[in-house]
Parts: C-alpha cells; sequence; structure tokens
C-alpha cells in the first residue's frame, strides 16, 4: 500500500517506464502494470493521488474487489464441536472436512479448513500440539511445589510432601494426590490410586524421567525401573517415558500441574495439615471442583468429558492391586546362598558364583537366573542366619547335614542289627561330646559306600565282642575281613612260646596289681 502512491508519481510526475519504477521500487513489473491500469480506470492521477491518504487510494483502485467480497459468507465451523470428536479413536480431520462440506457445499476448501483448526486449537487453555485419542495416554509428574505437613503440635514442620499429577489425553480429566517422598514404594503408590480414581487403565503412560520410574533415559530406547515395569505388566500399559528436556512430550501433565498449583495448593498455602492422610481429603474435595468446572475449550467440563467420550474406552482395572516388590542383582556365593537384608537364603549348588535376579516382596524371595526362578524363601526377619532347602545341597552336604543321633541310628538299622547295636553303644559313651559321637558314627556307616553293608554288620559284630567302639578298630575289622582266604591266613600266626615273650596274661596281671 505505501508503495501505490510512489508508483503514481514516478509514473505521472517524472515519467518514468513501468521498467524503470519496478527497478526504483523493487517490485515487479506486473504489480507496478497492475497499480497503473487500475489507477487510469478509477481515474486518479498524480496531482489528485496526492492528496490522498494511502487508505484512500487503496480503496479506489480496489473498490472493485471490496464489491465482490461482499457477498454471503461461507459458514465457519463449530470448532468446540471438531476439537472434540477428533478425540475418537479413528477420526481424522480430513474426514471431519468431508463432513462439514456435505452439510456446507459451499464451505471452505480443506487446507482452509486445517489452517484455522490450527489457529484455533493454539488459543485454547489447555494448549496440545496434537489431538490425543481417548484411552491411549496418561501423562504423569511431580509438581515442583510441595505441600507442608506439620508435627502434631503444630509448631514445627514435620516434612514437605510431594504432590503426584496425572492427566487422561484424551478428556483431560485431571488426577491428584500427596506422598511423603518420590521413591519406588510411594511411586508406585500413587499409580495404583490414580487407577482407582479413573476406573481403568490406558495403553501407555508417559513419565518423567525421574529415578524410580526410569532407570536409565534415552532417546528411542529407555530403560525403565525393574519394579515399574512389572507393575506396567500387572495391570496392562505400556511406559513411553518422555525426552530428557523435553516438556513438550508431556504438554498435557505441564498444564495439569499448573493449575493443581493455582487451584488447589495456592488454596491450601494457610492450611495447617498434621498427616497426609488429612492433606488428601482436602485435596480431594478441591480435585472434584477442579475436574467439574466448565472448560473453555471443550464447552464443557473435564469429567463430563471424560464420562462421554473416555471412560468407556479405558481398559478395565484388574481386581487384585499390584503388591511391591524390589529387585536386586546378587552372586550366589560359594556356600550356596544370597544374602538379603542380612539373613542367608540357599539356591541350588549348580548356581554357585552366578548372578541372579532377587524379587523381594513383602512375604517371599524369590530368585531368578535368565528369567527362570530357581528358589522360592518366605521372608526371615532373622539377621545372620540361614535358610536352606535340602534339595539345594550337594549330596555330601546332605549326608554332613542329616547326621544326628536318630538319623545315624536309622541308617545303622538298615545295615543290620549288630551295626544298630554298635552305634548304639557308641552314643552311650559318656566320655565323648555328642559331635565326636556323630562324626565317628558317620564315618562307620560310610565304610558300607567303600566295602558293603554285610561286611559291615560282620565287622560290627567282631567289635562288639572284643569291646570297642571307635572307627579305627571297625575300619581295621572291615580291612581284614575283606581280604583274600590267603591273605587273612598271615593274621593266623601263632607267636612261638619263648621265656622272652610275656604274652597277653603278663599285661592283665600287671593291670590287676596296680
Amino acid at each position: 500500500m505505501n508503495q501505490i502512491k510512489e508508483v503514481l508519481r514516478l509514473r505521472y510526475e517524472v515519467g518514468c517506464s513501468q521498467e524503470a519504477i519496478a527497478n526504483s521500487t523493487r517490485i515487479p513489473r506486473s504489480t507496478v502494470r497492475d497499480y497503473l491500469t487500475r489507477a487510469k480506470q478509477a481515474g486518479i492521477g498524480w496531482p489528485v493521488a496526492q492528496e490522498m491518504s494511502v487508505e484512500e487510494v487503496h480503496a479506489r483502485l480496489f473498490q472493485t474487489e471490496q464489491k465482490n467480497s461482499s457477498k454471503m459468507p461461507r459458514p465457519l465451523p463449530a470448532w468446540t464441536k471438531v476439537h472434540k470428536d477428533l478425540t475418537v479413536p479413528g477420526v481424522t480431520l480430513r474426514l471431519l472436512w468431508e463432513e462439514y462440506r456435505q452439510d456446507h457445499p459451499n464451505g471452505y476448501q480443506y487446507s482452509w479448513f486445517a489452517h484455522k483448526y490450527r489457529q484455533w486449537a493454539r488459543k485454547l487453555d489447555v494448549w496440545m500440539p496434537q489431538a490425543h485419542k481417548v484411552g491411549e495416554k496418561t501423562f504423569v509428574d511431580y509438581s515442583g511445589l510441595k505441600l507442608q505437613i506439620w508435627a502434631p503440635n503444630l509448631q514445627d514442620i514435620a516434612y514437605e510432601a510431594e504432590i503426584f499429577v496425572g492427566v487422561l489425553g484424551g478428556s483431560d480429566l485431571i488426577f491428584c494426590t500427596a506422598s511423603k517422598s518420590q521413591q519406588l514404594h510411594d511411586w508406585i503408590s500413587v499409580h495404583r490410586k490414580m487407577f482407582e480414581y479413573y476406573g481403568g487403565v490406558t495403553d501407555l503412560v508417559v513419565p518423567d524421567n525421574l529415578k524410580s520410574g526410569v532407570s536409565k533415559s534415552h532417546r528411542y530406547e529407555p530403560s525403565c525401573n525393574r519394579t515399574y515395569e512389572e507393575c506396567s505388566q500387572h495391570y496392562g500399559f505400556a511406559i513411553m517415558p518422555a525426552r530428557s528436556y523435553k516438556p513438550q512430550d508431556k504438554a498435557k501433565v505441564e498444564k495439569a500441574v499448573q493449575l493443581v498449583q493455582q487451584q488447589i495448593l495456592a488454596r491450601l498455602r494457610n492450611e495447617r495439615l498434621t498427616s497426609i492422610e488429612q492433606a488428601n481429603e482436602k485435596i480431594a474435595v478441591l480435585l472434584e471442583d477442579l475436574n467439574n468446572r466448565h472448560s473453555k475449550a471443550f464447552g464443557c467440563s473435564r469429567r463430563a468429558l471424560f464420562e462421554e467420550v473416555e471412560k468407556a474406552a479405558l481398559k478395565p482395572l484388574v481386581p487384585t492391586p499390584y503388591e511391591i516388590a524390589y529387585w536386586q542383582t546378587i552372586r550366589v556365593n560359594g556356600g550356596y546362598h544370597v544374602c538379603v537384608n542380612k539373613h542367608h537364603y540357599s539356591v541350588p549348588n549348580e548356581y554357585v558364583h552366578k548372578m541372579v535376579d532377587i524379587r523381594i516382596s513383602e512375604k517371599t524371595i524369590e530368585i531368578f537366573h535368565n528369567d527362570q526362578r530357581i528358589a522360592c524363601h518366605l521372608i526371615s526377619d532373622n539377621p545372620g542366619n540361614y535358610t536352606t532347602l535340602e534339595s539345594h545341597r550337594p549330596e555330601a552336604h546332605r549326608q554332613q547335614a542329616s547326621c544326628n543321633e536318630q538319623e545315624l541310628k536309622s541308617w545303622a538299622s538298615g545295615i543290620g542289627i549288630h551295626t544298630e547295636q554298635f552305634i548304639c553303644r557308641l552314643f552311650d559313651d559318656s566320655k565323648r561330646h555328642l559331635h565326636q559321637k556323630e562324626r565317628s558314627a558317620l564315618g562307620i556307616l560310610r565304610l558300607s559306600n567303600a566295602y558293603s553293608d554285610e561286611l559291615l554288620e560282620e565287622a560290627c559284630k567282631k567289635a562288639l565282642d572284643i569291646g570297642t567302639c571307635r572307627y579305627d578298630s571297625v575300619e581295621s575289622l572291615i580291612k581284614r575281613i575283606s581280604l583274600p582266604t590267603d591273605s587273612q591266613e598271615q593274621f593266623d600266626y601263632q607267636t612261638p612260646t619263648h621265656e622272652n615273650v610275656r604274652g597277653p596274661n603278663y599285661y592283665m596281671e600287671a593291670t590287676n596289681a596296680d
């Protein structure tokens, strides 16, 4: 507009050609020609144009187009209804435009339709770069502002509670609750409360890169906490963490956090709450007021929109809540045990020195190797003690562990009556400690493995006859019995009678004299 008068001046006062005017004003020759043609048709020369304003000149030159543009305006789409319909799975902007053209054949083309919708969507209270399908995503995050919890005396602040916020992608229904911390236990607990509040579960949950949820952030394949993954499998949702330092990935919950801070936390700033339970009671009342408030974006409240379009799209909630369990990775020690909370739990001995994953729930300890469960124990509260299954021991250790008096006597009775009598006599010896007698009895009974039950039975019979109950005596007897006949003859050698050979009677008499 500013150059129209300059074009007329250069033409009618200076007398420049159209090419010279185009070079001077740096506008196309076609535009210069168009301006001059319109000025000629409107009867405007340079002296006349000099006394007119730019707006007046422009109006005179383009009055024909302005008259043509005063036709019946085309009908505008109902952008609120378009925005709401886009939350339905399968509905696209082009489909809504086609329906609009069916109702209004003289309506706008698709490019204008899409452009105007995007302009309208940018002005919404809850800005969103794209339309989220109902039942598809839940965005979660913690509020930067915390809620003070006071001591019972109302004089000191006990701690500051964390405020967890969740929002559904389709209906913008907000959930918030207070928790003592952002640790794993509270992180799982607030998810359970959120799903119970919504009455269902979405396909995806989009968290921030909180350590309780995401163990390793990554642009394409982040690693999630093992407990959080197990929780997602229990409830049937997938975890899709937002990218680091990309708040636009979770813009919905960013806006929801702002609303919670303004409409809930700001109203509780002067309250002196003494417990999490009391805080959550106050929050629940204000939350319902926030969700029932009319929203200009949808033409209704968040609660009404949720009931209308998203509630039925949620997956049903499982009847049993998730029981939180913690995971550890530990190497099995040489004694085929792992130490959890200062108590030792056994694993099969073939996994010695291997890395295993341990799932610690409220009542049980489960041990996994390559995702296969290899052991399960009830949790014990006795630090320093051992919980061992007999099936986890090597065979030699099983025998060693079972060498108590009752088991050894039972083993002896299975070999023979003389072996049983010998073992009973061994345990009747009051001069030896019980552990000494158990070790001797185990060694004697194991001779049946090296020889046979029959040879041990015979050796024990001879040991009973000579009145001995020691391991070396039985070992000597069983070796002698097991020798071939020609080898045994040398043991039947008779000592010759000689005055220098005293014989056994000499020692018996000496003992009686003492």
